[in-house]
């Protein structure tokens, strides 16, 4: 950057936005250690059906349980006790102001619950024949059990009554279990409504189980609390005993599996604990944004170079910016290629260091920058909604796409004075014309774009299904590691750009854009961590230290290999 001025105001703009980032992410990581209670939760039909049997009382299975690591019971309500409006003859239920009280939850059920030292979780069924009136009286009835889940395929109140449901939760101070994955029509509307006043909940329902081992539907309940932040784990209890072990002896050391898994995570079992609210506001956001937009500056630079006026304009831009979102999608595109475009300049600089040294340097110092952007979207959203996982990063795609793209444009149409010019690109696309093709270099172009496709599809948090294959590898990582890596850091990012690097430290420019696009994805890989709002900050820190070590210890091995089997060639020669 030429202009000191603009180069004084951009290192200004990114120290403070990185302070005040730093302050918000300490914070968070206090809010997060403290919110370490995790509450095991049974359904009572499972313990009916295991007294049933056992032979034995439901109080003493209710009391193993609670010994093995239970905080909770859901009760269902009775369809049998539900009180219909439909069959009040000739009244619209839309005008019927009269409320029956639900006999759906059994009293003596409730008692045998509380009895045994448990506290009860209200499973509450949707009616069509419901409105708002009725809805705040059947909600009046639960406020003594201080959160509710929803039964069935619906929540309470969909599809016509949901913001009477939420502002009736509200009034009586009840939190809402959103079951994760569960898929209630309603769910994520009335969640946008309760904000705040929602507990995540994660449940494996029992024919899935019985597609699991005991082994996978431990690590996936120690996964969602140590991983999404789940605070309430409904536990489906285990239908059929182990060889030589009773039902209720089979199911107690399972739920006593699960809760020493937990305490190894650092994680405590009870009533279920809830973060702390974090307000970003709007100076804070103004703050973080000036630093997104001297991230902007820098790596506009790079393609040309605006005025002092022109830089000012953005920086002042940015910090009106109102929408967190847009500033955190505007983060996750900005440091990850700027990271991977700054660490390979046109003039190389002479060192001491060898060149393998100064690979490893440069590998690191892409991952420290990209650190900048990921503490800064982590911190611009840091607020309940999105530590809750009640709402997520917008726009996985675009961050994503766009950093590759900005990256091989760069590398590709970059002339000898390191600005860009489009013919400077013909030697390198008359290079790549005239590459002899063979079957396997159409082989190699047909798996790379399957590859390039599925990462995409793969991005976000929805899209293609795992192969088994990758389970299994997964899984053997989990083993071996606290924390697994993200496979696109390790596997293809972190090597590619030390390869990147030897290849530019030894003088060479041709292929350096189809190195830089490979070695994009472990920044872009690294931002995406920090994205997941709901993940603890520590375990997302500890993903991407663990993917960079592993990723620079790979790309050494292939290295070396390389250099060991041209060597061998030679000599044979």
């Amino acid at each position: 950057m030429k202009d000191k001025r603009t180069l004084l105001i951009v290192t200004f703009a990114l120290l403070i936005s990185v302070v005040t980032s730093a302050y918000i992410s300490y914070s968070r990581i206090k809010i997060e250690k403290e919110d370490n209670c995790v509450e095991l939760t049974a359904d009572y039909s499972d313990i009916e059906r295991m007294a049933s049997f056992e032979k034995v009382n439901i109080p003493e299975v209710l009391s193993r349980l609670k010994d093995a690591g239970i905080t909770s019971v859901a009760l269902t309500e009775d369809l049998a006790g539900s009180v219909d409006m439909n069959f009040v003859a000739g009244v619209d239920p839309k005008k019927l102001n009269l409320y029956i009280p639900s006999r759906g939850l059994s009293q003596n059920k409730i008692k045998e619950i509380n009895g045994a030292g448990l506290r009860v979780i209200p499973r509450i069924r949707n009616a069509f024949s419901l409105n708002g009136r009725s809805i705040a009286g059947k909600i009046k009835d639960l406020s003594g059990f201080g959160m509710v889940i929803f039964a069935e395929e619906e929540v309470l109140g969909y599809p016509n009554y949901l913001k009477e449901t939420a502002k009736a939760i509200k009034s009586y101070n009840l939190r809402y279990g959103f079951v994760e994955f569960g898929k209630q029509l309603g769910d994520s509307v009335l969640s946008s409504y309760l904000a705040g006043n929602i507990l995540k909940v994660h449940s494996i329902p029992p024919d899935e189980m019985e597609n699991l081992t005991r082994e996978e539907i431990i690590k996936r309940y120690l996964r969602a609390a140590r991983e999404r932040s789940i605070r309430i784990l409904y536990v489906h209890l285990l239908s059929y005993p182990d060889n030589g072990k009773s039902l209720g002896q089979t199911n107690i050391e399972f739920i006593d599996d699960i809760k020493r898994e937990l305490q190894a995570g650092g994680l405590v079992t009870g009533k279920a604990s809830s973060p702390e609210r974090i307000k970003v506001n709007a100076i804070a956001r103004g703050l973080i944004a000036i630093g997104i937009a001297g991230g902007l500056l820098l790596l506009i630079n790079y393609f040309v170079q605006p005025s002092f006026p022109v830089s000012f304009a953005i920086l002042a831009l940015f910090a009106l910016i109102p929408s967190a979102k847009i500033l955190a999608l505007a983060s996750a595109i900005i440091f990850p290629a700027y990271a991977v475009i700054s660490q390979f300049p046109l003039k190389r600089e002479q060192s001491q260091y060898g060149i393998i040294s100064r690979s490893v340097l440069i590998t690191m110092s892409i991952a420290g920058i990209t650190a900048v952007g990921s503490m800064i979207i982590a911190s611009l959203l840091a607020d309940k909604v999105h530590m809750l996982g009640v709402e997520g990063f917008s726009g996985v795609k675009m961050a994503f796409i766009l950093p590759v793209i900005v990256v091989v444009s760069y590398f590709f149409f970059r002339n000898e004075d390191g600005m860009l010019d489009v013919r400077s690109a013909l030697p390198k696309l008359y290079d790549l014309l005239r590459v002899n093709v063979t079957i396997f270099h159409v082989l190699l172009f047909l798996m790379f774009s399957a590859a390039a496709t599925l990462l995409i599809l793969r991005s976000g948090n929805f899209g293609v299904p795992v192969p088994g294959f990758e389970k299994s590898a997964r899984g053997l990582l989990e083993n071996m590691l606290f924390i697994r890596p993200r496979t696109k850091e390790f596997l293809i990012g972190y090597p590619a750009l030390l390869l990147a690097a030897i290849y530019y430290l030894k003088g060479r420019n041709k292929w350096l854009w189809l190195w830089a696009a490979f070695g994009v994805l472990a920044p872009i890989s690294m931002i995406n961590s920090f994205c997941h709002i709901h993940t603890p900050l520590i375990i997302s820190l500890i993903r991407s230290c663990v993917g960079l070590i592993l990723g620079i210890a790979l790309g050494l091995l292939l290295f070396f290999a390389w250099s060991l089997a041209s060597r061998f060639k030679i000599t044979n020669k």
